[in-house]
């Protein structure tokens, strides 16, 4: 697995970006990771304690690597989730369009994800997970847009781990928004290049 960076340098430029997945329990987090990573879909529900993954792909003509952290669910202790905030640069936030619950649960994980970060713009993407059981939605697609477009450098998307839809789309918009705002910071644009072995 590739090697955390860590130093303070945070050029515009630099390849590597590291993301945690966060939600509730079994909202696909792990499967949405785990496709994207490894072009797989994991059936079976077995919950997550922690499990980092990296991949390398080409973004907007130039190699980029992610470092996903998948953490646990609701159930993980207060202080673990504040050190997942305090170490990634972005944040895919995952809900069930399923159960409302876990769409409700994301307004508190991002009040918690402002306070630690002390921040006014944190990387955003919220995915609403599981488009594949439509027929049984529980939080129409508007609703996570409005939710979306609340938060500043947020994106949105509806997604679908086992059908593959919108996964890729997910893990692009996080390394945008984290480039984005680097951009907006006006940080040095100091090449850094890291390595990133592929899983």
């Amino acid at each position: 697995m590739g090697k955390k960076d860590k130093s303070n340098d945070k050029p515009q430029n630099k390849n590597k970006f590291f993301v945690a997945v966060m939600g509730a329990g079994s909202v696909g987090k792990s499967a949405l990771t785990v496709q994207f990573t490894q072009g797989v879909f994991i059936d079976k529900y077995d919950p997550t304690v922690e499990d980092t993954y990296t991949k390398s792909f080409d973004l907007d003509g130039e190699t980029v690597c992610i470092e996903v952290l998948d953490t646990a669910g609701s159930e993980v202790l207060v202080a673990m989730r504040e050190l997942y905030m305090k170490n990634a640069e972005g944040f895919i936030l995952v809900y069930s369009i399923l159960v409302r619950s876990t769409f409700l649960e994301i307004k508190d994980i991002v009040e918690q994800l402002f306070r630690v970060k002390e921040e006014e713009e944190v990387p955003i993407v919220l995915v609403g997970n599981k488009i594949d059981l439509d027929a049984h939605r529980e939080v129409p697609t508007n609703e996570g847009k409005s939710l979306a477009s609340s938060y500043p450098n947020c994106d949105f998307w509806e997604a679908s781990s086992k059908d593959r839809i919108n996964v890729d789309n997910v893990f692009y918009s996080i390394v945008k928004r984290i480039k984005e705002k680097y951009k907006n910071e006006g940080t040095p644009t100091k090449e850094k290049k890291e390595k990133c072995i592929l899983m």
